[in-house]
């Protein structure tokens, strides 16, 4: 009888294992006779190369695998990191509530500061970190398994896993034929078709594996309206010693958002009661803006419009402040060459070109500009139509040119308007990884993660709403002041910003590996130098190129006391340079002041217990953060005397920013999970963590 893996390293799908024979002496008796075998997660060799998969009894780390199983029951439509939430030490959340709008944090850090990998491959954005989940909607379809490592992990590469690493697993010519077809709907009317195929080996070494998924409908919040697709293509060959894989997969979507808080009243004022808040007092301190019972799932960023400017029978139409919409299509190609039986070599070629961005109000809906009257039918959403009235009057420009442009009963001025700011990028790295095994006990690897990006970033007038023009005057390659016209922006002109985020990447890691049928320890060590540069179109300025160099130690020991117990500990020290996002102060091309890298320093260990009917998981962890970047902060000052610009008798405010750095941050905390399984069909199970 197989005894139950624990939840920090429970089994995936049959598929993801290779099969290893055990040979036991026994003598009958005459008496029943049970024997037990306990499962070892023996990966296969190419998951194990290319993804810096954690297996069971081995690596001295925290992991949870989520099996298709368990995918297949309770992700229910979605987001991926919702499944997640019973692992202990994360905390997944659909923030607002949008579709794929989803956020998850591991032991106290933010996706910014987790690695997520799909097949081995780095998905977080090389600019600030984030991770769109939105960009993965369909991925559930072809997963083999998911793999969520709690601190510095076992990856190699020189990543930003401080609080973990989330590696996605998809299947391929390793696994059986098979064919699925789906088919969803949830209780607001949200429908998904999706469709799966997986060949298997073919003859003469081919494997394919296909599927596809589309979603529409609005989401439980409400105006959250979302379209998607989502497709997934994968070739695999084998030829001789060599496996090649091309992959193709993409979601392009587009979903309404609730982005920002509001107070608890605005939902439910008997459950603000409850958590002591005196509603009176909260109504007559503002008692025209304040909005109250409009139920969970209330969202005030939209509104109607009635388009009557040149069409007086015009219908109301829904118009949303926040929205988004991208595709993301991703491209990798894969060989994986078994040298001999000890030497083998993964490369892998991917590119990423990203296309789209987030619609919204040139100027943020105010609380003012909401219907307050709770007898209004729009009670609590934005007065589109006093805005687009505004617009459809004449006005003049609000902006400082010496002379105005010309405006008239029939060229209208729009003093708020929906514009997208563009997110743009093309991205394409290579990692390249060489594993040899010396004999039975030593393994040693290492190699290259090389990336180039480009973020394209740029900001365009969507919806002028009920207006011809607006006044931009941001672009400082016009001379506005002798052509003040040139300062009138129609739909579809760039305002506001445009430039280009420059990242280059370079890193080299190597990792030794020491095992017994007792003992299994590792020592990593990284370095990787970021590139940084920034070119402003508007501004006609460019930051040049920068370098800095960072480097990681990771070790740890895993000791299986006997064949149900083992105890691991693991420590590493990170020297990490700052993300992009942190070395320019505001949209200037400015580097915001030195403050060296970023420190990481933590010490972690457990301890395991497996049997038939019971298992345990218990570690305790402790991670130093030093010198954590803060946002670079702007404000408006009068320049004085003596300050750098300054000029006699201009007296207008300007931006000046401040760069809030040198931050330490302490994370620390006890984790314990355990299955009690009471029938085979009946299990219990529990978690609890506590943060210090």
């Amino acid at each position: 009888r197989p005894p139950r893996s624990t939840l920090s390293s429970s089994s995936a799908a049959s598929d993801v294992y290779k099969r290893q024979t055990e040979t036991r002496d026994i003598q009958l008796s005459g008496r029943p006779l049970v024997l037990e075998f306990r499962l070892q997660s023996l990966t296969i060799d190419e998951v194990v190369i290319t993804a810096d998969v954690a297996r069971s009894r081995e690596t001295p780390v925290a992991f949870t695998n989520i099996t298709p199983a368990k995918i297949e029951e309770e992700l229910a439509g979605q987001d991926i990191p919702l499944i997640l939430n019973s692992t202990p030490g994360v905390y997944a959340t659909q923030q607002g509530g949008g579709d794929g709008d989803a956020r998850i944090t591991i032991r106290g850090f933010d996706q910014r500061n987790l690695a997520v990998m799909i097949d081995g491959i780095p998905v977080n954005d090389m600019e600030n970190g984030w991770v769109y989940w939105s960009n993965w909607f369909g991925l559930d379809a072809i997963q083999r398994t998911m793999q969520v490592q709690r601190g510095l992990g076992a990856s190699q590469l020189a990543l930003p896993s401080v609080g973990g690493t989330i590696n996605i697993l998809t299947v391929g010519i390793e696994s059986e034929m098979r064919t699925s077809i789906k088919q969803e709907v949830d209780s607001q009317g949200k429908i998904r078709s999706s469709f799966g195929f997986t060949s298997g080996r073919l003859p003469k070494g081919w494997g394919i594996t296909l599927a596809g998924s589309y979603k529409r409908g609005n989401g439980w919040v409400d105006n959250t309206y979302s379209e998607g697709w989502f497709y997934y293509g994968k070739i695999d060959k084998r030829m001789n010693r060599h496996l090649l894989t091309l992959t193709a997969m993409g979601a392009p979507q587009m979903h309404d958002q609730r982005s920002y808080m509001r107070p608890v009243s605005a939902y439910d004022t008997v459950y603000a009661k409850k958590l002591g808040i005196d509603i009176d007092e909260l109504k007559n301190a503002n008692p025209s803006y304040n909005i109250f019972d409009k139920g969970v799932g209330y969202n005030q960023h939209w509104g109607y419009v009635k388009r009557d400017r040149f069409d007086p029978d015009a219908q109301e139409e829904v118009v949303a402040e926040r929205s988004n919409q991208y595709h993301k299509p991703q491209f990798t190609l894969r060989d994986f060459w078994t040298i001999t039986d000890k030497l083998t070599i993964s490369n892998n070629l991917y590119l990423s070109v990203g296309k789209g961005g987030g619609d919204g109000p040139i100027t943020s809906m105010k609380d003012s500009q909401l219907f307050h009257d709770p007898e209004h039918p729009h009670y609590g959403q934005i007065n589109w139509q006093s805005i687009y009235n505004t617009n459809c009057k004449p006005q003049p420009p609000f902006n400082t040119l010496p002379i105005n442009p010309i405006y008239s009963d029939s060229l209208l001025f729009s003093s708020n308007y929906l514009r997208r700011q563009h997110n743009e990028h093309y991205w394409y790295g290579l990692l390249s990884k060489v594993n040899y095994n010396i004999n039975s006990n030593f393994d040693i690897s290492g190699g290259l993660d090389l990336r180039s990006y480009k973020g394209i970033h740029f900001t365009t007038i969507t919806d002028l709403m009920g207006g011809d023009y607006a006044i931009d005057k941001y672009d400082k390659r016009i001379d506005y002041f002798a052509n003040p016209h040139t300062a009138m922006k129609f739909e579809g002109d760039t305002i506001d910003y445009y430039y280009d985020g420059l990242v280059r990447w370079g890193g080299v890691f190597v990792q030794g590996e020491y095992k017994t049928e007792k003992i299994f320890t590792f020592l990593n060590l990284t370095t990787a130098v970021s590139g940084y540069n920034k070119i402003d179109y508007f501004n006609r300025s460019e930051s040049g190129w920068i370098y800095k160099q960072g480097f990681t130690v990771k070790t740890g020991l895993n000791y299986n006391l006997n064949r149900y117990s083992n105890v691991f500990m693991n420590l590493g020290y990170l020297s990490r340079v700052r993300a992009y996002r942190y070395f320019y102060k505001g949209y200037t091309t400015e580097f915001a002041d030195e403050r060296g890298n970023e420190v990481i320093k933590a010490i972690e260990g457990g301890y395991t217990y497996g049997s038939p009917r019971f298992s345990l998981f218990f570690n305790a962890y402790f991670t130093q953060w030093v010198n954590k970047p803060g946002r670079t902060v702007r404000s408006k000052y009068i320049l004085q005397p003596g300050d750098p610009g300054y000029s006699p008798g201009d007296d207008s405010e300007k931006d000046v920013y401040a760069d809030i750095a040198g931050i330490d941050q302490r994370h620390a905390g006890i984790e314990l999970d355990m299955v009690y399984k009471i029938l085979h069909n009946l299990e219990f199970q529990g978690l609890s963590l506590i943060h210090i």
